[in-house]
């Protein structure tokens, strides 16, 4: 059976790590600073009594709230939105920027020239088979017979 490894998180040694204690909640000085920006910036956009300023307030300081209580993993938040951001920019690619390693225990042998595809043809047009209904209204010679039977009366 094959063991797995356990993801190493390493935390890096930061000023900005050190723990505070407020109230309930445990804060490091980088949370406060997010805390802090975020708040002043969603202010800028809540000052302006517009509904999109609004939203915008509002949308700036979840974000804000997302930093500052994400919880600590391998890959933190902020790398996260840096690689989303430059996805999304279009200067990384989906699966990363790792190039594939060489096969042949490291060996390289030239590489042969690749054959070229001969140009496919395109698709000829299907012949449309048209199928040709005829319908006759025919008239009755006589009048259609009603629905409630009639009573003659005899003279």
């Amino acid at each position: 059976m094959v063991k797995l490894r356990e993801p190493l998180i390493v935390d890096s040694v930061s000023p900005l790590d050190e723990k505070i204690n407020v109230g309930a909640f445990t804060l490091t000085f980088r949370g406060l600073l997010y805390l802090r920006g975020s708040l002043i910036l969603a202010y800028t956009f809540y000052a302006k009594h517009t509904p999109a300023g609004y939203v915008a307030a509002l949308a700036t300081f979840t974000v804000g709230l997302t930093l500052v209580f994400y919880p600590p993993k391998s890959q933190s938040i902020e790398t996260i939105i840096i690689l989303a951001a430059a996805y999304l920019a279009g200067t990384v690619k989906a699966g990363g920027n790792k190039q594939p390693a060489p096969r042949g225990g490291g060996r390289t042998q030239p590489q042969r020239p690749q054959k070229q595809k001969a140009p496919s043809r395109p698709p000829q047009p299907q012949p449309r088979i048209q199928i040709q209904t005829q319908t006759s209204i025919q008239t009755p010679s006589r009048r259609p017979a009603p629905l409630s039977p009639r009573i003659r009366r005899k003279p």
